[in-house]
C-alpha cells in the first residue's frame, strides 16, 4: 500500500529521483541560483541544497535561520544579503563558516561589525566583499580582513571613512596586506 501523504515525486525510489532532480535543475539553470524549486520534495531539497551556488537573502531572516543556511549549502560561492536589518551580529557570524565563497555582499546590514569581520577570516577563497554602508566597521575591523588573501574587490562606499587622507592611508594598509587586491571603491 502506497503512502499518500507523500508527493508523487517523493513516493519515487531514490536512485531514479536524484538524478532526475539533478538534469531538471542543470537544465533550467537551477543549479547555480537558490530559489522556489526547493520546496517540492525532501529528495528535491537534498540535491538542491548540496548544489547551490548563489543565495539572496531578504531582510526578515532571522541568525536561527541564517545558522541553518548556511549549514545546508556546502556549495555557495556567492551570497548577498544587502540591506539586511534584521540579523544581529550572531546571524551574520554564520557566513564565516562558509568556506567556498568568493562573492558576499553586506552592503547596508546595519549589524555589520569589526566583530563581524573578525568571524569572516576563515573565507579565504573570497575575491569580492561589498561593506557599503556598514558603518560600524573601523579601521581595526578592517585589519581583519588581511587573511583574506584571494580578495581582489573591496567596496566601502558609505562607510566611516570620508577623509581623503584617511582613505589613502586605508588603501596603502589594505594593499600591503592583500597582495592580490586590485580595486577599493570608496565611492
Amino acid at each position: 500500500m502506497q503512502d499518500t501523504t507523500l508527493s508523487p515525486c517523493e513516493r519515487l525510489p531514490d536512485e531514479v529521483l536524484l538524478p532526475l532532480l539533478e538534469l531538471v535543475m542543470l537544465r533550467f539553470g537551477q543549479k547555480r541560483w537558490c530559489g522556489s524549486l526547493r520546496g517540492v520534495s525532501r529528495q528535491w531539497r537534498a540535491v538542491h541544497d548540496g548544489t547551490c551556488e548563489s543565495l539572496h537573502v531578504d531582510d526578515g531572516v532571522t541568525g536561527e535561520v541564517m545558522h541553518t543556511l548556511c549549514g545546508r549549502l556546502p556549495a555557495l560561492t556567492g551570497l548577498s544579503m544587502r540591506g539586511v536589518t534584521s540579523l544581529t551580529a550572531n546571524g551574520l557570524r554564520a557566513v564565516g563558516g562558509l568556506t567556498t565563497l568568493t562573492i558576499l555582499d553586506l552592503g547596508w546590514c546595519d549589524d555589520v561589525t569589526d566583530e563581524v569581520l573578525w568571524e569572516l577570516r576563515g573565507l579565504t577563497a573570497l575575491t569580492w566583499l561589498k561593506l557599503n554602508g556598514c558603518s560600524q566597521v573601523t579601521n581595526l575591523g578592517l585589519q581583519h580582513l588581511s587573511s583574506l588573501t584571494a580578495l581582489t574587490k573591496l567596496w566601502l562606499s558609505y562607510s566611516t571613512y570620508t577623509t581623503q587622507a584617511g582613505r589613502t592611508t586605508l588603501e596603502a594598509t589594505l594593499k600591503a596586506a592583500l597582495p592580490a587586491l586590485t580595486e577599493i571603491s570608496f565611492g
